[in-house]
């Protein structure tokens, strides 16, 4: 404790030189400034407060906190990250090029935002943006930019659309408009993603009207199945994510962990929703988290009271995993987690170790051959999935892997 104490006490220095270039900004003062400068003081108090935390429970959870307001912040704020000019216009080439030389968490979450930035700018200058990330569009950029950035312009087109419908229920048009809204979506999805990543950009649908739109996820629930292309699925895990990132799943409790996974079981009016918004939640806790074992371990013994399905957990993980290595080209970071000495055991094995490892050796590199890789944006059976990909068969075993409802033992 007095070790880290006094490293604690030796960063604080590094924290006010690298807060204080931004403070001597004139935008530092504006409200996007000052919520930047919250958010960075916030980050580096829970670093700080880790550091003397009691018990594993509570750094695991202070450490989540901060992951998810980095995150928040590299999307958010991607102008400020790259040092973007606010009268300069940037090719969507050089706006990714800057990542270059970003450790591979921060460059993901960045290019995230730099999708949404790119396409919001795109569609201030025009009614229906078209082409920007289609096949031609995508070729000069490096492939493992393209998940983030469809998921980014994902949320862009989906909030600029359900805006129209509106933010409260006193005027809200009728169901004929909201299915128009909802085709006109679909429609700028296909017409500016590349086929591989179309998914990303439709599962975006989810995670706005959740966290923005609340009161129309019933009518968009009902309005989707006409549109056919799986998209309840997709809206659904999107839904999930933004329940693991909703405000109020931020604060560093013990108890969040189980209200994600229970929200995600209740808010769902069908099964299929609840199957994709647990996957979807656990989707982006490992991706918050994938750094951090000791909380990923932590978020599953804050589980223990709580049943969910454990074909949907694992499919979020596997799904999770196959996304970090395509966005990385680097899967160390996944082969550490497997490799992570977890005291839950057979729990971990088999809910983090088995699909992650299976991800790896098994789902990745089928996916990308095959230009799929978007298809884990929504839950599905991966090993069937697979199978109609290549023509092999896996063991009952690793196929059935997680196919109970479970409830830990810790």
């Amino acid at each position: 404790m007095v070790n880290s104490a006094f490293q604690s006490r030796d960063c604080l220095p590094g924290w006010f030189s690298d807060l204080a270039p931004a403070l001597l900004t004139p935008s530092a003062y504006t409200s996007r400034g000052l919520m930047r400068t919250a958010l960075f003081i916030a980050r580096q108090s829970a670093e700080l407060l880790a550091a003397f935390a009691p018990d594993t429970g509570a750094r695991s959870a202070l450490r989540e906190f901060r992951s998810k307001l980095e995150v928040f912040d590299l999307f958010e704020n991607v102008d400020t990250v790259l040092r973007l000019s606010a009268d300069a216009t940037y090719p969507l080439e050089e706006l990714v090029g800057r990542t270059n030389g970003l450790d591979p968490f921060t460059a993901v979450w960045t290019i995230e935002g730099i999708g949404h930035y790119h396409a919001e700018i795109v569609s201030e200058s025009r009614d229906a943006p078209y082409g920007l990330l289609k096949e031609n569009a995508a070729r000069d950029l490096p492939a493992k930019s393209l998940v983030a950035l469809h998921a980014g312009m994902g949320l862009s087109l989906a909030n600029r659309l359900l805006a129209q419908v509106g933010r409260a229920c006193r005027n809200c048009p009728g169901p004929s408009h909201l299915h128009g809204v909802l085709q006109q979506f679909v429609t700028l999805c296909r017409d500016n993603s590349s086929k591989a990543y179309v998914a990303a950009s439709y599962e975006a649908l989810g995670l706005v009207a959740r966290n923005l739109y609340p009161h129309l996820i019933a009518d968009i629930d009902r309005e989707l199945p006409a549109l056919g292309h799986n998209l309840v699925d997709y809206f659904w895990h999107g839904v999930g994510r933004a329940i693991y990132f909703a405000p109020t799943n931020y604060l560093p409790l013990s108890g969040i962990a189980s209200r994600v996974v229970e929200m995600t079981q209740q808010e769902p009016p069908h099964d299929l929703g609840r199957r994709n918004a647990l996957a979807g939640a656990i989707w982006a806790m490992l991706l918050v988290n994938l750094r951090e074992p000791e909380v990923v371990e932590n978020f599953l013994v804050n589980c223990a009271d709580v049943k969910f399905d454990g074909d949907a957990f694992v499919n979020g993980v596997s799904s999770a995993a196959v996304i970090w290595c395509d966005s990385t080209d680097n899967a160390a970071q996944v082969a550490a987690l497997c490799l992570y000495p977890s005291k839950l055991g057979a729990v971990w094995r088999t809910l983090i170790h088995d699909p992650c490892r299976r991800a790896l050796d098994q789902y990745y590199g089928v996916l990308r051959k095959h230009g799929r890789v978007g298809q884990v944006f929504r839950y599905q059976s991966l090993p069937s999935l697979i199978e109609r990909l290549e023509g092999w068969d896996e063991s009952v075993t690793s196929r059935q892997a997680g196919a109970i409802i479970y409830q830990t033992s810790v």
